[in-house]
């Protein structure tokens, strides 16, 4: 049978979410069983820290301990010792232990100090044991930073191994699940690198969209920032200590054993943040995008992030997969591994006619209704939206002057009796009309003469400029892709080479591909 202790903390109650999803039998255990969530599958039992012949009680028939460690207190060491008296009394015989990362008599970090000693008497003991040694929480810092804008504290530039909470919820539930395998085992889990201060702060900020900054204390004014906070000497002492631990280097060092247990990497602070929806919102993002065929691979591995109102250009030689890059955001076609978000939703959670009316899509090859009229080509999408004819007609004569198209002129004419260029205007129309969120341009100007193509170029930049859209251009046009991005991602055999701003692709080219792509332009 398996024992869940600190079921109303965070990190228990995770794992007794992660059990019972399991159809797991197990016994609950906490100081306040009213707080304690009710499973089918669970018992829930009183207890405390402490040798009592209640706590000895409420352990019997447990086999297998979660012993998630006090709460912080003086006293917290002994209280360990007195509830593992009990649990051997019980007859539990493996103990899983939260210990701390590093977990020395001598560490920096005050707290550490308990979980060495308690490490120490589970042994004694006779216990079967795994430790889990995890590092300080990324969610901690994620946490602090938030609420207070910034980190504070004397870490200096130490690094910091940090691990998400739920990763160490995962790895306990699974060794309850499967005791055996990992009996007698001390386990590290951290992150999936070594992160400094200046490090979090940095990327909560351009993540989150919130101003955070790190400021580096001494130890005297990281004892006196925090006299604002009513506290004993050794919550003080344990506060600055976390930041000194980091400084001398003894939170450094990344493992594999979170891998190892769960069988895939470590979350990153990026991954916690999306998890809890921190993320400020992207209109667009690529994450480990694939698309294989037999024997082709088309998209290998692309990671690509394309903020909201964002003027992002694909550009690559013919068959890079530029083309497939947009086509799978209205889902014309699907990965093979990965996923698209779109404003942190995947891409296939969308319903396809919901995801296609918020998709403005501009092709080379124009596909305008030869039956049907400019205005009536135009009103194909707002009528699907269930706009009034009123709305749609009022709204095709204002989009059309601003395309250099003047609706008496030009609404009741067929397609066979505009040019190129101006085809290719009613196609941008009809692909904003409806306020789509992003708007696709798949080589739009590509077949057009030069003097069209500029002026196609100018307009679509200022119709960018004035409704905002997020817009995705394909295009293996290098000048027109300096002229048209915001940023610009160059692709080469299904792979992303460089993203960057069009300044930084001409004076920091990042591969030799990259340089002679744009090397071989006029750049005017």
């Amino acid at each position: 049978m398996i024992g869940i202790t600190g079921v109303t903390g965070k990190l228990g109650s995770y794992v007794a979410d992660l059990v019972d999803q399991q159809g797991i039998s197990s016994i609950h255990l906490a100081r306040s069983p009213e707080r304690a969530k009710v499973y089918a599958s669970a018992e829930i039992r009183k207890m405390v820290y402490a040798n009592t012949p209640e706590v000895v009680e409420a352990l019997k028939g447990i086999d297998v301990l979660l012993m998630v460690s006090a709460r912080e207190n003086p006293e917290r060491v002994e209280e360990h010792k007195s509830f593992l008296d009990a649990a051997k009394l019980a007859g539990v015989q493996h103990i899983v232990y939260t210990s701390f990362y590093g977990a020395d008599e001598k560490a920096t970090f005050t707290l550490s100090r308990d979980h060495a000693q308690t490490e120490a008497y589970i042994k004694e003991l006779g216990f079967t044991y795994t430790f889990l040694r995890d590092n300080f929480y990324l969610d901690f810092f994620i946490d602090i930073a938030l609420e207070n804008g910034e980190i504070r504290g004397p870490a200096g530039r130490g690094r910091v191994s940090a691990v998400a909470r739920k990763d160490t919820s995962r790895v306990a539930a699974e060794i309850l699940l499967n005791p055996k395998e990992w009996e007698n085992q001390t386990l590290n889990l951290t992150g999936p690198e070594d992160i400094s201060m200046e490090e979090i702060v940095e990327l909560l900020s351009k993540e989150t969209g919130n101003a955070i900054t790190y400021v580096d204390e001494s130890v005297e004014e990281a004892y006196e920032s925090r006299k604002k906070w009513p506290a004993q000497n050794w919550e003080y002492d344990a506060w600055v200590s976390t930041y000194t631990a980091i400084k001398v280097g003894e939170q450094a060092g990344v493992s594999t054993d979170v891998e190892k247990v769960l069988g895939r990497p470590a979350s990153s602070l990026l991954d916690i943040l999306r998890d809890r929806n921190l993320l400020r919102k992207n209109m667009i993002e690529y994450k480990h995008v694939a698309l294989c065929y037999t024997d082709k691979n088309i998209l290998k591995d692309v990671n690509l992030r394309i903020e909201n109102g964002e003027f992002m250009v694909l550009v690559g030689p013919s068959g890079s997969g530029k083309t497939t890059m947009i086509k799978m955001i209205n889902r014309l076609l699907e990965p093979t591994d990965g996923n698209i978000y779109m404003d942190g939703k995947r891409i296939k959670d969308y319903d396809e006619r919901e995801l296609r009316l918020s998709t403005g899509y501009v092709l080379q090859a124009i596909a305008l209704f030869p039956n049907l009229t400019v205005a009536e080509n135009i009103a194909l999408i707002p009528e699907m939206k269930g706009w009034s004819k009123e709305q749609i007609t009022s709204k095709t004569e204002e989009l059309l002057d601003k395309v250099g198209l003047p609706a008496a002129e030009y609404a009741k004419r067929m397609p066979s009796e505009l040019s190129g260029g101006e085809q290719q205007r009613i196609g941008i129309v009809r692909a904003i009309i409806g306020e789509p969120k992003i708007l696709l341009m798949d080589e739009p100007f590509s077949a057009l003469d030069a003097i069209s193509r500029k002026q196609l170029q100018e307009l679509t930049k200022a119709l960018h400029k004035e409704f905002g859209m997020t817009t995705i251009f394909v295009t293996h046009d290098t000048d027109e892709a300096l002229k048209l991005g915001d940023r610009i991602a160059v692709l080469q055999d299904g792979e992303i080479r460089q993203v960057a701003e069009p300044e930084t692709i001409l004076e920091a080219p990042a591969t030799d591909f990259v340089a002679n792509l744009f090397g071989g332009s006029l750049h005017v």
